[in-house]
């Protein structure tokens, strides 16, 4: 009996190293040790994405490239690239500022992106990649944008679309940003505001109470009748009592 113990123990003890082992990497053992790895890998990502966005702030752009190699998983990813990009616009980065917006079309990063590359584009005169990158991914321009578009059309040759779209712009009752004195002053010199519109321009802005647009507009009447309407609509506007002299209003006016 007593030998019969002994061996059944030695068969016990001569299993549990086994037993040890297979509960060592037992599923809910393995799913701890992965997710204690993944967690230290995310640390360390961490780690090196903010180093990458101080790196960039120095313009230390070598080692923005070696580190961002080490990044290409971590879930800010977009955000370092757009990082990048953003600080320095450069125009032999416009492959990689199209592959960009192209990734990532759709997001808030993706469109402010798109609004400064165009800007840059403008300073410089790139007209043909202004034009390409305007027409991307349905762009909503500003009114700034939106001039510098129709000066391109103009720069590059297609002059008829360039001065309508400027004269829609330029038609609207309020006042335009600075970047469109150039496609304005185009539209001026060349004779294409004519009374009518400026008429139109100048009812837009009475009605909206922007006076200073509206004294502005007076130059472009040149006729008498014009001339005439402006000053009672203007006078009128500014002093309602005066609606009640009927003797200045003909039936041209």
């Amino acid at each position: 009996m007593l030998i019969s113990l002994s061996s059944g123990l030695k068969a016990i003890l001569s299993i549990t190293p086994v037993i040890l082992v297979l509960a060592t990497f037992s599923p809910s053992a393995y799913a701890q040790s992965k997710s204690a790895s993944d967690s230290e890998h995310l640390n360390q990502q961490r780690g090196l994405y903010r180093q990458s966005i101080k790196l960039i702030g120095k313009g230390d752009w070598r080692a923005v490239r070696k580190q961002r190699q080490q990044l290409v998983d971590y879930p800010l990813y977009p955000y370092l690239v757009y990082a990048e990009l953003l600080a320095d616009l450069r125009y032999s980065k416009r492959t990689d500022i199209a592959a960009y917006l192209d990734t990532y079309s759709g997001t808030v990063k993706a469109r402010f992106l798109q609004g400064k590359w165009l800007d840059y584009l403008a300073r410089r005169g790139h007209w043909q990649a202004y034009i390409n990158t305007y027409g991307m991914h349905d762009y909503v321009a500003n009114s700034s944008r939106q001039c510098n578009f129709h000066l391109a059309q103009y720069r590059l040759g297609n002059k008829p679309e360039a001065l309508q779209g400027g004269l829609q712009l330029w038609a609207q009752g309020k006042s335009q940003p600075k970047t469109c004195n150039k496609l304005f002053g185009i539209l001026i010199k060349g004779g294409h505001i004519s009374e009518n519109l400026a008429w139109q321009r100048f009812n837009e802005a009475i009605l909206s109470h922007r006076y200073q647009l509206a004294r502005y507009l007076k130059r472009f009447f040149t006729s008498p009748s014009y001339k005439q309407r402006y000053d009672i609509y203007y006078n009128v506007d500014r002093d309602p009592q005066r609606v009640g002299q009927y003797k200045n209003f003909d039936e041209r006016n």
